[in-house]
């Protein structure tokens, strides 16, 4: 994948973390994750509970780290640019 690339998925990523309906559906599912762990009968549904928030946590941060991907992908191709500038004068 190219940085071009990476931006365009990091701007995805970003887009959909500061939407309204991520952040609604976040609150939903964590609430009902909260509410399943606090009804668990056994140790074994608070650890379900927990998993299902902690693949949800996963969720989250792989969008984030896409975010962060793009940050360094735009300065790469903000590097790039620069350097062909400087080379530019001394090109063949």
């Amino acid at each position: 994948m190219d940085n071009d690339q990476v931006v365009r998925r990091a701007n995805a990523a970003a887009q959909l973390l500061r939407s309204e309906l991520w952040t609604e559906a976040w609150e939903i599912y964590r609430a009902k994750v909260f509410t399943a762990i606090e009804n668990a009968k056994s140790d074994e549904g608070t650890i379900r509970g927990k998993l299902m928030l902690g693949v949800m946590n996963d969720v989250r941060s792989h969008f984030e780290s896409l975010v962060e991907m793009g940050k360094y992908a735009e300065n790469e191709i903000k590097l790039d640019a620069e350097r062909k500038k400087r080379r530019w004068p001394f090109a063949a």
